[in-house]
């Protein structure tokens, strides 16, 4: 039986049917020497085998149908990553809706934390800014398409040993480096 298999790399991917190699690329195969392929890649490492080829459109086809099998798995994970946060948001977003629901609410580093997550989520021409026990200002600001909502305290608050009055979250990294990130 004829050896048939497939190895996928970063420069690229990599066909064997029998002695022959190939490359491929832009859905093209390209033949190419054993010596050539032997610089690129390990030949005995990293191969996925390709069973019941009896050509080389068979091995491609393999090739391709295990591609597509790796992005459905790789989407399916990304989809349930993207459940799980988004789960984790909706709770994270009723308890700042709880929290606000108690005013005045106490200055402390998670209760700033909701506040901010909560501002953060809504547009700032509609806040209605919820009392907290030290007088604040907020704002809102776009950092590269990436929205960030600041607090800035009248008083500030110990954390960590640290008195701070400058809290900010969302936006890149980079911008508003002034503010603590919560």
């Amino acid at each position: 039986m004829t050896t048939s298999r497939f190895y996928t790399s970063k420069r690229g991917a990599y066909l064997q049917f029998g002695n022959e190699f190939f490359q491929f690329k832009n859905n093209c195969l390209t033949p190419i020497s054993e010596d050539q392929l032997k610089q690129r890649i390990s030949l005995e490492n990293g191969w996925e085998n390709a069973d019941n080829c009896l050509s080389v459109e068979d091995v491609k086809n393999a090739y391709l149908s295990h591609l597509n099998k790796e992005k459905e798995a790789r989407m399916e994970r990304n989809a349930k990553i993207m459940e799980r946060v988004e789960a984790e948001r909706a709770v994270r977003y009723n308890k700042a809706l709880e929290i606000i629901k108690n005013q005045p609410i106490e200055a402390n580093e998670e209760n700033l934390s909701l506040v901010l997550f909560y501002l953060n989520e809504q547009n700032w021409g509609g806040w209605n800014l919820p009392q907290l026990t030290v007088g604040y200002s907020a704002n809102q600001y776009d950092c590269d398409g990436s929205v960030a909502t600041t607090i800035t305290l009248d008083k500030p608050i110990m954390i960590d040993g640290e008195l701070i009055s400058k809290f900010k979250t969302g936006g890149k990294r980079g911008h508003l480096n002034n503010y603590r990130s919560l």
